[in-house]
Order: C-alpha cells, then structure tokens, then sequence
C-alpha cells in the first residue's frame, strides 16, 4: 500500500513538473554591453498568448535580497504571442545625451519592443550591471526566472567590487573573480534545451549552465530564440529575391526610401525583419514589420555602394539575404551637350556591366546628364543589361550588334534629337576581316536635317609599340591594317558624307611616323582630322586611359565636317568624373571603365536660306526637335510685342504666334504640318532676326 502511494505521489509531481516546463516565460536573453547597452529579452515558450501586465522586472543591486524598494523594480505591460519573443531595452535614446545619458546604440534600439527606465532617479531598473541579480517575478513577487544570485554580489578580476565591476565567471564557485567573467560586458542567450526558468534562489549561480555567450554589444540574437519547446514543426520565411539591388542619389536625406524586401512564412507567422551587417555608423534603418529600407543617418552616408545583410525571423533563428545600394552621384551638374550642337562620345565601358545594375545605373545617369546625341560603346558584354538599361532612359534608344563571341559595339542616341535612318557592320571588306577582332558597327543618322556617319571601333589591343608589317599577326600591324580598310571604306562606300570615325582605336596619334598605326588618315590632312590630336600630344591628366598613361580613344572626322569644327561653338574634350565618385579615379575605375570617355561637340551648319540680318542664331531653342505634334520653344525674354514666324523651305509662311512683353516661351502645334523642315524666325525693331530650324516627322 505505501509503495502504491509512494507511486501515486511521485507521478503526481512529475506530471506537476512537467506541466509547468514550456509553460511560463523566462529570460532568454541578457545583454549587458558598453555604457547604456543594456538589454533583457522574454520568451513565451507556450502555444497561447501571454498578458505581460501580470508581471514585474526587479533588479537586486550589489548583493541586496531585498525586498525590493519600488525603484528597483518596473511593471511590464504587452502581450508575448506563442513561441515569441519580447525585447526590453533600456530607454537611453538622445543622440545628443553624454554620460548617464550615453545613447544605446542604433542596432540595439532597433531591436527594441519596448524602452523602459528613461529616468534612473524615477526607476534603477535597466541600470543593472555584470554584477546585479535580475529577477522576472509575478506583480505579487514570486520568482519566475532569476539570473544571479539574490543576496550575492559577486567579485572582480582583482578580487574588488569596483573599477571594473565584479560579475558571475566560469569557475566554482562562481563569485570570485576566477575565471573568465561573462557576467559583465557579454551577450548571453538561453540554451535550446531550457524549457522554463529557474524559479528558487540558486545556491550558486553558474552561468554556463543554461546560457550561451557573445561578444560585447552583440544584438543579432535579440527578438528570435529556438527552443525545445516548440513543437510540431516549424517553416523558416523564404526571400522573395535572392539578393536585392537599390540606388539612391547621393545628398539623400533621412527618411528618404530604398526599397522593400519581402520574406513569405509558409505557416503565415508575423516575420520581422532587421539590418545585421554592411550598416557602419546606420546610415540605413528597416521597418520590422514592412521590410521598407529608408535613410537613416544622412551624415553616415560616405561611400558608393553599401552590401547590407539583411534577417528575417519568424520568432526562430532567422533567413538572411543581401542588398547591394549603391550611392549614384549627383551627376546633374555634369555639362556637355547643347541644344545647337551634335554632340558625340566615344566610351570604352570596360565588361559593361562591371558591377551590374551599380554600373548601369551609373552609365545611364551619365549619358542623360551629359545630354548627348550619339554614345559609341565599345566592350558590351551583357546585352541584356544593357537593353534593360535602354528602357531605364528617357528620351534615348539605341542597339548592339554581336561584334565576336564575347565583346559587343553599341550605339545609344537621344530620340528627341536624332532620327535614326539605318545600322549596319563591316563584317568583311575587301576580302579581309582579320584586322578588325571587333567588326565596327555603322549608324547613319538624320540630325538637324543633316545625315550623318558614326563608325564605332574597337582596334585590337596589346602590342610592344613597334610597327611591324612583316608580321601581319603583329598587333600594330593589325591597327594599322584596319586603319588602311577604314580609310577605303570611307573613300568607297561614304564619299562626300558627313562621316565621324570613332572608337577604343589601341593606339597613341602621337606616335612616330614610323611606328604610327594611323599614317592612312594622317598622311591625307586634306581628307581627315582626328579632333583629338591635341589632347593625344598633351598633359596626361586628360589622357583616356590613366591606367597606363596613354590616349588611345580618338574621334576622327572627314573634311565635309571640317568647317563645323572650326566653329567657335564646337569642342573636344576628354569627359572626367572622378570628383563625382567618393574615391575619384579608383570609384570609377570599380563601378565603370577603365577608360575615360571622350566628347565632340560639332555645330551643324545651320544655314536657311534666308538672307538678312542674322541676330544671335541660337537664342531660340525647340524641344523636342525633331517633333511630332508640338514643340515647346524657349525665347530671348520679350521686350515688348513681337511676332514669331514659322516659315517652310519654300519661304511660305505656315503659322504666326503673336508674342507678349516678357514672354520667354511659346508652345507650337505641330500636328497639322507636313512633314520637313521649317524656320521659326524673331525679328526685333533694329530688322535683325534669330532663325531655328525644326524639323516635323510624323
């Protein structure tokens, strides 16, 4: 009979036990880091909801039992769903604050639930150091969870209680300073296996038992804990991407937005989500809840790119995923193009898209910023990239043709200027391809009611600088073989067009005669001009090529273009964007090309037809132009009344817009106009006139 009791008692209290482990919460986390990084996180073990007002945080300083007075406690208030957990944080938040007053760090205010203790005078609570018995306890005091020693204050390294403070090590008993002292500057988080908390004062409180350490001012195992506990199973949230890419405009300000990442939990569980690397100093924050990246610190922001490290937790060790932001400068600024001038670049963008869309998103910012008629690509490599990048840009179209296996031409040319006619390669001539390892791309192009050429090049590279021509596999050779195909190309096929010659030629212009790949345009200078002769013979510092100082990408035009390069108007220039980049040259270099590109600004002839007394000829300006059914025009600010007249080529004149003192724009309509090319003419009192021509394509 005594066994049988015996029997009944024992199962009693196990099946007591039992019940209670996975039922209550205790403390799974414990931060005591630098200053004000002070942190305990609670978990509810148990599959129902649990109403945090029912219990209180009590701190034991220094060895007091107690009972507690009522600053050294803080009643809670919220509610833990299942399996979750609840971050309280000490309320330390004034970035301004020094001393007692020392803000939290960001990444661990992040991580809050919630902020307690903001007046140490009012509540010591959160105030706790390595050497401070914690105690969650129920409203009425009964221990739930303890960690320390209630009663017990215990020692330092030298075997003191202050400078630094004592705290509980890893050698018995525990309280003397021997040992490794994790109980002071250490992130601690609860094992998997504890399923409740240590509810009676221990004996001794040995804090390797049931705890895990980190480093100092670790956070990134708040809000998430993995337990025994849960039960049945458990699904992980799944990224939507595998890795998400953002711009911003550098100067963006706090607040402004990234971009969102999204995480799906297939049990339907809340997923939060937070920042745990690629942040130095929080220049980024994310909403936990939404996923939403937003700026944060402004100030912080001093590179190009950043690579974010992003979690994901449904309550469980969480997921993570990269996004890449890069920083795109503020290339607005950026001058070249204008209204009254075709103007070209040559660029080498070295295996576009280097850094994916960091670079395209560059590249494309700087052409619209640039506002030119014509880019000559050479090196495409990701044609995809960079039709993907086309359809990123305003006003701008453009094509690739596959130039050899791996290393593609392109040409990009502004819509609203350029009417593009046809697109051809030279893919054999003459029976010979082997000078050309990239077959050059052709664009013929209507601009201003001018056609023009653009032959896009990319030479072969390499070679000792000596010319060859014995050899015919010497790389000089190969230039110059090119060079002498091009030039009869031109003479053949062009003759008396407006032909521009571009490109990564390889090669110097300055080089000596006999050594010089280029001798079958130099050595006719009544025919050709390379445009860039000037800045091939000068300082360095405008080469197009720093790497190995060296100019080597050219624009070479025909002499029906001659005289618009003579114009005052027309320029060339080798385009440097290093003081946009953080780290200049080195910035540009990474994210874009090891090429530097080089610009021509040409003023078409803009000859009418109409004799008088010309005005300043371009003070009038229409966009877009070519037009379809309208154009805005943009004036010289009236004076006083005045008459603008749009007159077709055969003198006619076709519509008249009446003008108002102080006007400076006017909006033509367009629609009814056959297609061609019209004047608009502005005359003042003295009989001068300003002349534009448009062009009308419907």
């Amino acid at each position: 009979m005594k066994r049988e009791l015996f029997t009944i008692v024992f199962l009693a209290l196990l099946t007591q036990a039992f019940s209670q482990s996975c039922e209550e919460l205790f403390i799974s986390e414990y931060v005591e880091g630098s200053a004000n990084n002070k942190s305990i996180e609670l978990y509810n073990p148990s599959s129902a909801a649990i109403d945090l007002s029912a219990y209180r945080l009590v701190r034991y300083s220094n060895g007091n039992a107690g009972p507690p007075e009522q600053q050294w406690m803080v009643y809670l208030s919220d509610t833990i769903e299942p399996y979750r957990t609840f971050v309280i944080v000490l309320d330390k938040r004034d970035p301004n604050g020094t001393g007692q007053e020392t803000p939290a760090w960001d990444d661990l205010q992040d991580r809050a639930d919630v902020f307690l203790c903001p007046d140490y005078d009012v509540s010591h609570t959160m105030y706790f150091n390595g050497d401070d018995a914690l105690a969650l306890e129920t409203s009425d005091g009964t221990y739930i969870d303890i960690f320390g020693r209630i009663g017990e204050r215990p020692l330092n390294e030298n075997g003191g209680t202050s400078n630094p403070a004592g705290g509980w090590s890893t050698t018995y008993p525990y309280n003397t300073g021997e040992g490794v002292i994790i109980t002071r500057d250490h992130t601690m988080f609860r094992t998997y296996d504890v399923d409740e908390g240590i509810a009676a004062n221990p004996d001794n409180f040995n804090p390797m038992a049931e705890y895990d350490t980190l480093p100092v001012n670790t956070f990134t195992n708040l809000n998430w804990h993995e337990s025994v506990c849960m039960t049945g199973g458990n699904e992980k949230p799944e990224f939507s991407q595998s890795t998400y890419e953002f711009s911003i405009l550098s100067g963006s300000t706090a607040g402004t937005e990234v971009g969102s990442v999204t995480a799906i939990d297939p049990d339907a569980d809340a997923v939060d989500y937070f920042i745990v690397g690629g942040n130095p100093g929080h220049p980024f924050k994310i909403d936990r809840n939404t996923g939403l990246i937003t700026v944060d610190k402004d100030e912080e922001l001093t590179t190009d790119a950043y690579v974010l490290t992003i979690d994901a937790t449904d309550g469980t060790s969480p997921v993570s995923v990269n996004v890449i932001v890069s920083i795109s400068q503020n290339f607005e600024e950026l001058e070249f193009g204008t209204d009254s001038t075709l103007d070209v670049v040559t660029w080498n963008i070295e295996h576009f898209p280097k850094i994916g869309t960091i670079t395209t998103g560059y590249v494309a910012e700087i052409i619209e910023a640039l506002e030119a008629d014509v880019v000559a690509i050479q090196e495409i490599e990701e044609t995809d990239a960079f039709y993907e990048m086309l359809e990123s840009m305003e006003h701008y179209d453009g094509f690739t043709m596959t130039s050899n296996e791996y290393i593609n031409l392109a040409f990009i040319y502004n819509t609203n200027w350029v009417q593009m006619v046809s697109i051809d390669s030279i893919t054999s001539y003459k029976g010979s391809d082997d000078p050309f390892p990239r077959k050059p791309l052709i664009l013929e192009i209507l601009f201003m009611d001018e056609t023009y050429f653009f032959i896009n090049n990319h030479l072969k590279a390499g070679g000792d600088g000596y010319l060859d021509l014995s050899d015919p596999e010497d790389e000089e050779t190969r230039r110059h073989n090119a060079c002498v195909l091009l030039e009869e190309y031109i003479v053949d096929e062009l003759p008396d067009e407006n032909v521009i010659l571009l490109g990564d030629l390889n090669d110097d212009l300055a080089d000596s005669t006999t050594n010089n790949v280029f001798q079958a345009f130099l050595n006719q200078p009544d025919d050709y001009l390379f445009t860039d002769m000037d800045i091939a013979r000068g300082s360095p510092a405008y080469w197009s090529f720093p790497n190995w100082p060296s100019h080597l990408d050219h624009l070479l035009i025909t002499s029906e273009l001659f005289d618009e390069f003579e114009n005052e108007n027309s320029e060339i220039t080798t385009l440097i964007f290093d003081e946009y980049f953080w780290n200049g040259w080195d910035d540009y270099d990474y994210y874009i090309s090891d090429h530097r590109p080089v610009g021509l600004k040409l003023m078409p002839d803009i000859s009418t037809g109409i004799t008088g007394k010309h005005a300043n000829t371009h003070s009038i300006v229409a966009r877009p132009n070519p037009c379809s059914n309208f154009t805005s025009i943009s004036l010289p600010v009236i004076s006083e009344p005045s008459l603008l007249e749009v007159v077709d080529m055969n003198g006619k004149i076709v519509a008249i817009l009446s003008l108002e003192e102080g006007q400076s724009s006017v909006v033509l309509n367009t629609a009814s106009f056959n297609n061609g090319i019209y004047c608009l003419l502005l005359r003042n009192k003295g009989g001068e006139f300003t002349v534009r021509k448009i062009i009308v394509q419907h």
